[in-house]
């Protein structure tokens, strides 16, 4: 279970961050366009 919470943790999180990345760029792309 524990092995399995891991890689989960570790697969999530680089999911995560691809998520975050794509957010941060739609963001400044929206603020950009209104500015």
């Amino acid at each position: 279970m524990k092995k399995i919470q891991k890689v989960d943790l570790e697969g999530g999180g680089g999911s995560l961050k691809k998520f975050l990345t794509v957010m941060l760029f739609f963001f400044f792309l929206f603020f950009g366009y209104i500015g």
